[in-house]
């Protein structure tokens, strides 16, 4: 057999097989379309977190704040267990109350005792659920806290003007006594 006898060949399997291939897809069952069942949802559990409040609105820095977090059941015939409220400030986990269980229409509140510092804070919480965040359930309250003793804080300051002074004047009062 010849080399371009071989070619030939190889030109004819080629093209038969673009034949049959193109065959098969124009000879293809059109596929009806079908209505898609919706995936079956876990329900919603009716649970909230309805108040996050503060001890102490006008803290100070280094006093203690107790942080309350209320959440509560809306359900009335069905209670919910294996739940964490996480407990956020500044968007950091501070605290998980965990192993929570509530009954049909109960509520519960949960305290965290945090030694405050100046700044404004943001407070949040949220709810997990076997391990799954409820993420419409999170929450958040802005905390305000300020420095702490103003008079601590003015002595400060003229201790600090005082030093400022004396650096300023002793080379004036030496330059004074040499002449």
């Amino acid at each position: 057999m010849k080399t371009h006898d071989t070619k030939k060949t190889i030109a004819q399997m080629v093209g038969l097989c673009c034949t049959l291939l193109m065959a098969s897809i124009l000879l293809m069952p059109v596929a009806v379309a079908q209505p898609m069942t919706p995936p079956m949802q876990m329900p919603v559990p009716e649970i909230e977190i309805t108040a996050i409040e503060f001890s102490n609105t006008d803290a100070i820095e280094g006093q203690e704040v107790t942080i309350s977090i209320t959440i509560e059941n809306m359900n009335s015939t069905m209670a919910f267990d294996n739940i964490t409220l996480s407990l956020y400030l500044d968007y950091e986990v501070v605290h998980n109350f965990t192993e929570i269980s509530l009954d049909e229409a109960e509520s519960a509140t949960y305290e965290y005792v945090w030694d405050s510092e100046s700044g404004t804070h943001n407070v949040s919480a949220l709810l997990v659920i076997n391990e799954m965040p409820l993420m419409d359930t999170q929450i958040s309250e802005e905390l305000i806290v300020g420095l702490g003793d103003v008079s601590t804080i003015i002595v400060a300051l003229l201790a600090i003007l005082l030093a400022i002074l004396v650096i300023v004047a002793v080379p004036s009062v030496f330059a004074v006594i040499r002449k």
